[in-house]
């Protein structure tokens, strides 16, 4: 695997920096920089862009843990080319150049060759207390200079004590002509259940007949258990007969009952309240009739005790046209003295009336004062008018007192501000804050802008949980170096 292009999008002090290691003929880079450069920075994005970015990764100090980006360029040794970017998350987090699809992580594998994180960092990232802490460890070994690069290399610092551990526990497990080591233990009872393994075996042919003879019982056995369920169902079949013979003879009893009433209407199930309701209907009709027969016989007895003069039979219909204005006639006598009253008193009004108009005019002579319809109509218009005329009067002298009170105010402000005053130069300056309104305007929005980063970093101060003080504290703290952080 050979890394193209290395991309420290958002990570740590780094914000779209591009390592280009394509350039050239030779795949040995060295990169140089100064202390507190970001060249520990970069040895950390490196492993994180291949194996992941740590849910709780430090290198957030200027680029949230929401936006932070690593991108990389990988070429295979057949010339497969991946790139891909690495965000933080806790899973799909491998996603396309443009970081706007996801993709497959065992597309790495490839590439990787079965690498670890762990066996990366131990073999490929190795920093700078990692070699300090190798060094010291090759100084206190025994000078066996092979065993010490290796261990420097692989990052095995203490290999002469684990090798001379697996000689022990080697030592503890097995020997050629030992009988209690645990291997040779477990080898000779593994010899012994071969042995048991070997007699227990079957030869081939006599397992093929027990196998065959398994087989035939099987089948027989099924033959058996089909049979066994058909008896069983027909053993059901006539318990279920010999439980309803019983029920079977008194069936045809009963059926030869009803042929002797096959004739007999049926009657609906509410019969009997049908039945009682009519009795009682029938017994109120006979009542009914009785009084009704009574009532009859009277009128016949009356009916033959009157004396009936023919003269007024035949003025029948007169009789009862008489009889039906009877009644408004005596109506008609009740309401005539209060009418009378009324008329009388509007008789008095009608001539006091024509008196306050006329003193020569007499009632007789009212109808003289009879207004014809155009009169009339122009009556109304001449009304109709008179009202707007009102409105609109009661309108014009209230406009005229708000007139008055504003130039009442207006002459009063006339006699504070005297003469006018030369206005060019305020309409200058008014001119030239026109055209400083969109300065302004800017300057307000960076205003803003500051306000807002000034209160994102208040909020970001106050989720520390090993300082607490302000902002002005902060800008005088000084920055440690980036061994002194790891």
């Amino acid at each position: 695997m050979r890394i193209l292009k290395f991309k420290l999008i958002a990570f740590g002090p780094f914000t779209d920096v591009t390592i280009d290691l394509d350039k050239g003929d030779g795949d040995f880079h060295l990169i140089y920089g100064p202390n507190e450069a970001g060249k520990s920075s970069a040895l950390r994005a490196l492993t994180q862009v291949l194996f992941g970015i740590p849910t709780r990764s430090p290198d957030n100090f200027i680029h949230p843990h929401q936006q932070m980006r690593i991108g990389c360029v990988l070429q295979h040794s057949d010339g497969t080319v991946i790139e891909f970017v690495r965000r933080k998350g806790r899973k799909n987090t491998l996603r396309t150049p443009d970081d706007a699809a996801l993709l497959d992580e065992t597309i790495l594998h490839k590439f990787l060759g079965g690498l670890t994180r762990e066996i990366f960092a131990t073999m490929f990232g190795i920093g700078h207390e990692d070699l300090v802490r190798g060094g010291q460890e090759i100084i206190r070994g025994s000078g066996n200079i092979g065993r010490a690069l290796f261990a420097a290399g692989a990052g095995i610092s203490d290999l002469g004590r684990v090798q001379a551990e697996l000689a022990q526990e080697a030592e503890a497990l097995f020997s050629p002509s030992a009988t209690k080591k645990t291997i040779n233990i477990a080898l000779r009872k593994l010899k012994e259940i071969q042995s048991q393994i070997r007699q227990a075996e079957l030869p081939g042919s006599e397992w093929k007949k027990h196998d065959t003879a398994l087989k035939e019982a099987i089948n027989r056995k099924k033959e058996i258990e089909a049979t066994l369920e058909e008896k069983t169902s027909e053993k059901k079949r006539l318990w279920r007969i010999k439980e309803a013979l019983p029920l079977i003879a008194r069936r045809k009893e009963l059926l030869k009952e009803l042929d002797n009433y096959s004739d007999v209407v049926i009657l609906p199930e509410d019969f009997a309240e049908r039945r009682t309701e009519s009795l009682k209907e029938y017994r109120i009709l006979l009542e009914s009739k009785s009084q009704a027969q009574e009532e009859l016989q009277r009128i016949d007895e009356e009916i033959e005790g009157i004396d009936l003069d023919e003269n007024i039979l035949s003025h029948a219909d007169l009789i009862e046209d008489l009889y039906q204005q009877l009644g408004s006639y005596k109506k008609a006598s009740k309401d005539r003295v209060k009418l009378s009253v009324q008329a009388e008193n509007i008789r008095r009004e009608a001539e006091e009336i024509l008196h306050r108009l006329n003193e020569s005019l007499a009632l007789e002579d009212a109808h003289e004062l009879k207004l014809k319809k155009t009169e009339k109509v122009r009556i109304t218009e001449l009304s109709t008018n008179l009202e707007k005329s009102r409105a609109s009067r009661r309108e014009i002298l209230e406009q005229i007192s708000k007139l008055e009170l504003i130039l009442k105010r207006i002459e009063a402000d006339l006699g504070i501000t005297g003469s006018p005053k030369n206005v060019d130069d305020i309409l200058d300056a008014v001119e030239l804050a026109r055209e400083r309104v969109p300065m302004e305007k800017h300057h307000v929005s960076k205003l803003l802008e500051v306000e807002n980063s000034v209160k994102s970093l208040k909020a970001r101060l106050s989720q520390q949980s090993f300082w607490a003080g302000s902002i002005e504290d902060l800008l005088t703290l000084s920055i440690p170096s980036s061994e002194t952080i790891d």
